[in-house]
């Protein structure tokens, strides 16, 4: 086995001279026991199509062979897998195997620039234990982490982070500002030390298996090449956004600010400039401490209530020459977070880059079977791709945007399947299934519950991101203008304005 030189190795941080590991874990800790249920539930819970580690084994081939129709067969199985889960989550797996059970398969990509952007597949044991071992502490880890941090054990975070940050900025204040963070290669450079630290201190019972897993050298592999990594916690195990999490709550949880919320690497903070200028210095210094560096040129500056008169144009200066140098300021039509619109002049752009990609996805489809790519078309990049839009963003306000998104859907149907559809067929084929239709929806339809469904669900983590601000009913923004818009398109309300 070669070691790897060329190209991924180009980002790979070294280890710092100073590290200290803590000391492993008591040989008469109580160990820890799971149930055949646990893994049964475990190995169902994996998404479908999820990738295999350098083994080549899938979670798909669990899936199959647990499988009631298998027999007896699938019971002797399971039962294996729970003794092999539970001896590898007490810490027993032998120092000369971790490298490849607790090592990764790596998948090289290219990023816009050009750049390579590895992507490593962690073994499929070890994606089982790290799973089945990290479900029982998730209420835990909330209760810990939140409400600076919402990337770990609670759903719709990414939701209610644009909520609360659109609500932030629709408060009638002046010299305001949002500055976005994001830390240069943030998962491979975190210091071991620190994670196990944090471990041991959070997840004792499990400490075990994080010890196996960090303690010594993790072992990537592309074809023929091997690298090694002596820092890092790897993408793609399910128990290390929660590792990276921990390792960096002691920065993000002294942040004193308007608000101030986090999906794991990606930070937000919003208040008025000297107050979040102080707390982006107070973070770049923690960060550099375990091993962490803001990248400056993917960092953002959002000047909110801008007047001729405001200071914060001086403020801006002020957080180029002190603390991030490369700013972004960008125009307010760009401004998004985690993916999705800030600004309501944004969404129609958001639309149309989502039309730009399915238009050029789908030259694609037409060289494929038509069934298949219909089912791609229908299950992955019609409604599926927008829905996260949808529901964090006020679509429902921009129906140009969402008709010519439907437009699109029906101009790219008709080409993979080489039918034309009338108006009224294709409100037919619009409905679903089960209703005599293909189940293509139409985004007009979907966008306004869509919106008011997220909304309403994200009420409570929206009260708790944004501690110094009282939300009306716990409304989140725009949600009284989805509410007035729904209630005037139902049925019995259009029937009394006949009437």
């Amino acid at each position: 086995m070669k070691t790897l030189t060329t190209p991924f190795n180009k980002n790979t941080p070294k280890p710092p001279d100073d590290l200290k590991l803590p000391p492993p874990p008591d040989a008469d800790t109580s160990p820890i026991c799971f149930s055949t249920a646990q893994i049964h539930a475990a190995i169902s819970s994996f998404p479908h199509g999820s990738g295999s580690g350098p083994d080549g084994l899938r979670p798909q081939h669990f899936k199959d062979c647990i499988s009631i129709t298998i027999g007896d067969a699938s019971t002797s199985l399971l039962t294996s897998l729970t003794e092999l889960v539970n001896y590898l989550a007490n810490g027993h797996l032998p120092t000369d195997l971790r490298p490849f059970l607790y090592g990764a398969q790596l998948h090289g990509l290219r990023k816009i620039n050009g750049d390579p952007r590895p992507i490593a597949v962690g073994c499929t044991y070890r994606c089982l234990v790290a799973k089945v071992c990290l479900r029982p502490f998730i209420p835990r880890l909330r209760k810990l982490l939140l409400p600076s941090q919402v990337g770990v054990g609670t759903p719709l975070t990414c939701e209610a982070a644009v909520h609360a940050t659109r609500y932030f900025m629709d408060q009638p204040h002046n010299d305001k500002v949002l500055l976005k963070l994001d830390v240069k290669n943030a998962f491979n450079s975190i210091c071991r030390d620190i994670v196990l630290q944090k471990a041991q201190k959070h997840l004792p019972e499990i400490y075990p298996l994080i010890w196996d897993c960090y303690s010594s050298k993790t072992s990537l592999f592309h074809e023929n090449f091997s690298l090694d990594l002596a820092t890092s916690v790897l993408q793609g195990d399910p128990l290390d956004p929660a590792l990276f999490a921990l390792a960096i709550h002691e920065v993000t949880s002294k942040i004193k600010a308007d608000l101030n919320t986090w999906y794991l690497d990606d930070g937000c903070i919003g208040g008025d400039p000297q107050t979040v200028l102080t707390n982006a210095t107070m973070i770049r210094d923690s960060l550099s401490s375990i091993g962490l560096e803001i990248n400056n040129s993917k960092c953002e500056l959002l000047l909110i209530n801008y007047t001729q008169t405001s200071t914060s144009p001086k403020q801006a200066s002020s957080f180029k020459t002190n603390s991030h140098p490369s700013l972004c300021i960008p125009d307010p039509t760009h401004w998004q977070l985690l993916g999705s619109p800030l600004h309501q002049e944004s969404d129609p752009l958001h639309l149309k880059a989502k039309i730009k990609v399915l238009d050029s996805i789908t030259e694609n489809l037409e060289l494929i079977e038509p069934h298949q790519a219909f089912f791609i078309l229908k299950n992955c990049l019609s409604i599926p791709k927008l829905t996260y839009l949808l529901r964090s963003a006020p679509c429902f306000k921009c129906k140009k945007g969402l008709e010519a998104f439907d437009t699109a859907i029906r101009t790219n149907t008709e080409k993979i399947s080489n039918v034309t559809f009338g108006k009224d067929s294709w409100s037919q084929e619009s409905m679903p299934i089960r209703h005599g239709g293909l189940g293509l929806r139409s985004a007009a339809d979907l966008s306004l519950p869509c919106f008011l469904s997220s909304s309403f669900a994200c009420q409570g983590l929206v009260n708790r991101l944004l501690p110094s601000l009282t939300l009306p009913h716990g409304e989140v923004i725009n949600e009284t203008d989805a509410c007035s818009a729904f209630h005037d398109s139902s049925p019995r309300q259009k029937e009394t304005q006949l009437a």
